[in-house]
């Protein structure tokens, strides 16, 4: 039997309120919940607010953060020495940083599973107290590869747990790290944004920050002021040119991920299978599928998911899922 999958639409008031920019106004309180990763490099909740307070206008808010290192959000969320950090300030912003969450990263731990669980969990905690919840999509370590394929699980991960509680700001800085890592400035390779195989340098925190400005503000960080004050060693031989470069992909990837809701932005176009009559369809790589539009299928696949299986991990109801890109590598099953 032929069943038909419909597509439900997505409306501009859904893009502006649930995956936009916050924007700031001076004077919140951000916390960074985190581990390594958040940590390292300087930190990346400094390097935020030196991009914020470099912007015009200055904005000016206060940072502080909550690290476990090596550990995952879902036991960060169980040792609850977090939850309790949320909930002794009135908070304004809680940003939440995950590991890698590929499916097959850790091997076989069902990690992207949990993370959104995880962050359902603190994004309830962070509700209650008044605050919003904000994601650092993390970057590949430079020992994974193909690299591509794991930032495509990091970009999947990350919209389901934005979907899993109703939409929340993202900081793509995850798809940052990817485009330069593949056009790194002269004399520098894939490997200059890190401090090992793992985690960011201070350049490396430094285009997080960037990637952070255009998500709390809405505004493009590219034309911010050139600095290399928390830089440390690395000062001597960060050109304006290279800070240039970050703050271009900073902006690249951060606005597309606004207007595209979900952010796949980097996704190849699909070719969708229809089983038993025959035919491919196309997907347009940008935009999504009109209301009330139907395509034959049994179920659809996105980058070695089945929607249908991600949508009951992630608990998600059925007209959520299909806000999800069709355009990611689909096929039919």
């Amino acid at each position: 039997m032929r069943c038909y999958l419909t597509v439900i639409a997505v409306t501009g008031i859904l893009a502006s309120t649930l995956f936009a920019a916050i924007p700031l106004k001076g004077g919140e309180k951000i916390l960074f919940i985190g581990n390594s990763l958040t940590n390292n490099g300087g930190g990346t909740m400094n390097f935020v607010k030196a991009a914020l307070a470099a912007g015009s206008p200055s904005i000016s808010v206060t940072v502080d953060q909550y690290i476990e290192f090596a550990t995952e959000l879902i036991d960060i969320y169980n040792h609850q020495n977090a939850v309790a950090k949320i909930r002794s300030t009135n908070w304004d912003i809680v940003v939440l940083q995950g590991w890698v969450h590929a499916e097959d990263w850790p091997p076989n731990t069902g990690a992207r599973t949990q993370f959104i669980q995880a962050v359902k969990n603190f994004d309830s905690v962070i509700k209650q107290a008044g605050a919003r919840t904000v994601l650092y999509m993390t970057f590949e370590g430079h020992f994974q590869n193909p690299a591509d394929s794991v930032t495509r699980k990091i970009v999947l991960s990350y919209d389901s747990a934005q979907m899993a509680i109703g939409g929340c700001p993202v900081a793509p800085c995850g798809q940052a790290w990817q485009q330069i890592g593949k056009t790194p400035p002269p004399g520098k390779d894939s490997t200059w944004l890190f401090a090992d195989l793992i985690h960011p340098n201070e350049i490396g925190q430094k285009l997080n920050g960037y990637c952070f400005y255009m998500t709390l503000t809405g505004k493009s960080p590219i034309g911010l002021p050139y600095s290399t004050a928390g830089l440390s060693g690395l000062s001597q031989t960060f050109t304006r040119s290279q800070d240039s470069l970050l703050q271009y992909w900073a902006w690249y990837c951060t606005s597309r991920w606004i207007t595209s809701h979900a952010g796949t932005s980097f996704l190849r176009e699909s070719v969708l299978h229809s089983p038993g009559v025959g035919m491919n369809m196309t997907v347009p790589r940008t935009g999504i599928m009109s209301a009330g539009q139907t395509m034959p299928c049994h179920a659809v696949r996105i980058n070695g998911a089945w929607l249908s299986d991600l949508g009951n991990r992630a608990g998600l109801p059925a007209q959520a899922i299909y806000i999800l890109p069709s355009y990611a590598g689909a096929q039919h099953r």
